[in-house]
């Protein structure tokens, strides 16, 4: 399942907020296991979701909404994220970029402590484009 959020998050003991599928269906989203002590805990509006195996969970008061326990069920992309906007110029084939500057970008998320954005650097993201890159070095 994939969605968009639509709201800003709110964050507890666990992350809330409320996604948007692309028919147009909304539902509220519960990520269980998020740290609230971390800087990065909470998922901008628009940004893009994709849940593995997704759940409702009665809630009370006649609410349900989905939940999401463990890490490996869901990844984000988050809206506010510049590894978004450049994942999405390289798939288009907009841009093309170097396997050093993708590294590099990485490195920055972290050392600005932005971890979240560079797990995608890292992580996510690079082994979706991987066939894309030019390495001129």
């Amino acid at each position: 399942m994939t969605a968009r959020t639509i709201t800003p998050s709110y964050v507890t003991t666990q992350v809330i907020t409320i996604i948007e599928e692309e028919g147009g269906d909304v539902a509220k989203l519960v990520i269980n296991f998020q740290d609230p002590s971390l800087p990065d805990s909470d998922i901008p509006s628009n940004s893009t979701v994709a849940i593995k195996e997704p759940y409702f969970k009665y809630i009370g008061a006649g609410d349900y909404a989905i939940h999401v326990d463990h890490p490996s069920d869901i990844a984000i992309l988050r809206g506010d994220d510049p590894a978004i906007s450049m994942i999405m110029e390289v798939v288009s084939k907009t841009k093309e970029i170097t396997i050093t500057e993708w590294k590099r970008a990485g490195d920055k998320a972290y050392l600005e402590k932005n971890f979240s954005s560079a797990v995608e650097w890292y992580v996510y993201l690079k082994p979706f484009v991987v066939n894309t890159f030019v390495d001129n070095s």
